[in-house]
């Protein structure tokens, strides 16, 4: 077994506890239960450094040691960052574990999985896939390595078999690139932090524009300041939604409704219909309406209506709700003073909006 201590300057705009541990392995396939861990990473960020240690099995008799030498080690450590832990990384060292009688050392460790957190964003980003190296190449970062874990394999045996000191730099680049790529990373997350309300609403405005057929009509733009820079623009549209995200600001944009929309009243067993009025009234007042002039409401009639300016919602986060019919969406909200003078609505507005461009798990 071989250890291989090495300390890398890195610069990060955010903090990271140094508490916590990047952690990657190398392995000689994707069953536990037929191969073995041969390479083990892992590495802490304290005073702008990156200290990587590399956990090197010479052979498949020594994979023991090199878990036991990684379980001393991580013993002063609390959080687990990797990239698809949950899903590879972290059952397959719990099975290597088993297998040689040992306890799991990471299994009170608390874990972020990057790709837990990310993969929602795939859309949105316009990523061609889920890769690690698929992000590195968003995000711009430059790797020297370029071989697959898979290709890595058979390099591994090479060097099992011939020691040969090529290969076994080969096989140290690859995994040290991928454990120094994940603090990398976290930029990415600035959309995540975003879209779940990170930002505040900084500006909203209302601009008239004509539509295909010449008649006025009218957009509301929201700028919103998200609390940490987007590391790449990126856009979405969805119906009458537009959203654009770029450096230090995204913009929202959003088709007014203008003209007449109806409140339902929820209980309309309390109401009656006034078919020449084309409205509801409260049982209360109707007994001073004649008979013929009334009847009773049912839900599909049971509203008043309103004239003005009203912004679409996607479910009834704001009150009171109108629509064009009773089954009809989307719902509205009316666009009032107090909408255009309160922060406060307008974010809570703006994330309603967010959630539905970009659902969060």
């Amino acid at each position: 077994m071989k250890e291989y201590i090495e300390y890398i300057p890195l610069s990060l705009s955010f903090p990271i506890s140094s508490s916590s541990l990047f952690f990657d392995i190398e392995t000689t396939g994707l069953s536990a239960k037929k191969n073995h861990i041969y390479l083990l990473g892992c590495a802490c960020y304290q005073n702008n450094q990156m200290e990587l240690h590399q956990f090197f099995s010479e052979s498949s008799k020594e994979e023991q040691n090199i878990l036991i030498a990684f379980s001393d080690f991580c013993q002063k450590f609390h959080t687990l960052i990797t990239y698809n832990g949950t899903g590879f990384d972290l059952p397959f060292l719990k099975q290597r574990c088993e297998f040689w009688g040992l306890a799991n050392p990471l299994a009170k460790f608390d874990h972020m999985d990057l790709l837990r957190l990310i993969s929602p964003f795939k859309k949105l980003l316009k990523l061609p896939d889920m890769r690690q190296k698929s992000l590195e190449v968003f995000l711009s970062i430059e790797r020297d390595d370029l071989y697959s874990g898979k290709e890595l394999i058979d390099i591994y045996h090479t060097y099992e078999a011939s020691q040969d000191l090529r290969s076994l730099s080969l096989l140290l680049l690859h995994n040290k690139e991928d454990v120094l790529a994940m603090p990398r990373l976290f930029p990415i997350l600035s959309y995540r932090d975003f879209f779940s309300g990170c930002f505040r609403a900084a500006d909203v405005t209302i601009s008239p524009y004509r539509d295909y057929s010449g008649e006025e009509a009218w957009e509301l733009f929201f700028t919103l300041i998200p609390d940490t820079l987007f590391p790449r623009s990126f856009s979405c549209v969805l119906e009458e939604l537009h959203l654009l995200g770029q450096d230090k600001s995204a913009r929202l944009r959003v088709k007014v409704f203008q003209g007449e929309l109806k409140y339902f009243y929820p209980n309309y067993q309390d109401y009656y219909y006034l078919p020449q009025e084309d409205t509801a009234i409260h049982k209360s007042v109707a007994t001073y309406v004649d008979k013929e002039f009334r009847q009773k409401a049912k839900a599909s009639n049971c509203y008043i209506k309103k004239s003005g300016r009203f912004l679409p919602q996607y479910k009834e986060c704001f009150t009171p709700c109108f629509k064009t019919a009773f089954h009809e969406t989307p719902l509205y909200l009316e666009l009032t003073d107090e909408f255009l003078a309160s922060r406060e609505i307008q974010k809570k507005y703006a994330m309603h909006l967010l959630s539905v461009l970009q659902p969060l798990p």
